[in-house]
This record gives structure tokens, sequence and C-alpha cells, in this order.
């Protein structure tokens, strides 16, 4: 963990420019809060300010909330990374849902549904998420939280939460046909409960859908859905 920290910053180069904007750069702030999920007890904001030098609440809470960093950029290059690092003829592209158990109703896409870690329906956010996997090495390259029918026909909760137009449509829980393609070249297999997934990705592989036989590995997916938090994760499989 140590030496994570102290490499973290070199590590952090390739992604910088995604925090910067024409009129300021949150950068600075992205690493403190990269540095937070480390070195605090509990991954919360106030921890971080307390615990992280010359770190401030507030300026932490604008870089997650408001400040207009590149959040596509941040999620290609950790995927362009991960490629490098374990991509191959041997690694696995394993695709499944994950969900983080949630109080109230004003996170976005929260709702009363299953939770697969839970086993059980909860108030839940549930995300798809897409891993490459080889060996005992293993990295987040993509998800997209599921937002429930019930809040794409509510435009004041989406807007309220903060979710833009573009992205108020009801998907089932499988990553895009698009998003499949672009990932297919890292892997040499694939593994998915989903239906729909699963003929997309024979369709990819070209099998037939009855006769394939997927690999079936355990894989631990992060809970939360914040990026910056699977960078890290990613970042302490890779040291």
């Amino acid at each position: 963990m140590a030496s994570c920290c102290e490499n973290l910053t070199s590590h952090f180069q390739s992604f910088r420019e995604c925090f910067r904007s024409k009129t300021r750069s949150t950068a600075e702030q992205a690493e403190q809060y990269l540095r937070g999920l480390f070195q605090s007890p509990r991954a919360n904001l106030e921890q971080m300010s307390e615990t992280v030098a010359e770190t401030e609440y507030y300026s932490l809470h604008h870089m997650l909330s408001d400040a207009a960093w590149d959040f596509e950029n941040v999620r290609r290059e950790t995927a362009r990374q991960a490629d490098e690092w374990i991509g191959g003829p041997e690694t696995g592209l394993l695709l499944d849902e994950s969900g983080v158990q949630k109080k109230g109703d004003h996170s976005a896409g929260v709702a009363r549904q299953y939770n697969g870690r839970l086993g059980k329906v909860e108030n839940s956010q549930v995300g798809v998420y897409a891993a490459l996997a080889r060996g005992s090495q293993a990295a987040i390259i993509d998800f997209e939280l599921f937002l429930p029918e019930r809040w794409v026909e509510d435009a004041k909760r989406c807007q309220e939460a903060g979710i833009p137009e573009s992205a108020r449509v009801f998907r089932t829980k499988y990553l895009s046909r698009n998003k499949l393609y672009k990932f297919k070249p890292m892997a040499g297999w694939c593994s998915s409960i989903h239906h729909e997934t699963r003929s997309v990705l024979c369709e990819l592989y070209r099998v037939h859908h009855q006769s394939r036989v997927c690999l079936s590995r355990r894989c631990w997916y992060p809970s939360p859905p914040q990026f910056l938090g699977l960078l890290v994760w990613w970042w302490q499989q890779s040291n």
C-alpha cells in the first residue's frame, strides 16, 4: 500500500488532462481524492480532508459533484492501460451486474430492486460492469449505471440528480453492442450471465449460443459506482 501511494503521482500523469477545462483544473483535487481512497480508514470526504495533506472538504466535493471533468476519457485511458497490462488471448472479458445498498431516494438510479451482492430486493444502486481477467489479475474497464424505468419517467427527479437528458433512457442490464465490439480485441474468451449479453458475445466470438461454454471464474467487483474508486482498485492490483 505504501509503494502504491508513493507511485500514484507518476501513474496519475496520464489522467491529468481529463481534469482540465478551458478555465480551470481539478487534477490536484482528483489526485487528493485517489490518495484519500488509499489512506482514509473510511472512504468519505470528511475523513479524506482530515487524512490527506493540504486537502479541503469543499474542493473535493466540488470536484466530484460540480466540476466538468472528462469522465469518458478517464474510462478510455483506464481500459487502454488495463489492456496493455493484462490483455491478450488468455484473458477473459467478464460482464456482470453489481449493486450497492443505499438509503434514501436521492442518489441517481436508486430504487427497490434486486441486488445480486445481497441476494435479495433492497433499496440499491445497480450497475453493469466489464472487467478483464487473467489468472489472479483483474481490472475493471467499464461500467454503466442501471436507470430503472420509474426514474426515466420522472424528468424532474433526473434533473435534480444531475442525470443528463441523453442518459434518461431505459435499458436492460447489459452493456451496449458498440462497447462490447470495442472490448473484444482485448480478450480471448468471454463470460456473462445475461441472455442479451451472451447473444452479442457469441456473435462477436463467432460461436453458437447453445453450444458456447463460457468459462466460469470468481471475480470481485468494487461496489461504489465511482470510476475514480475503480481506478484506485486497478492501481492496487497492478502494484
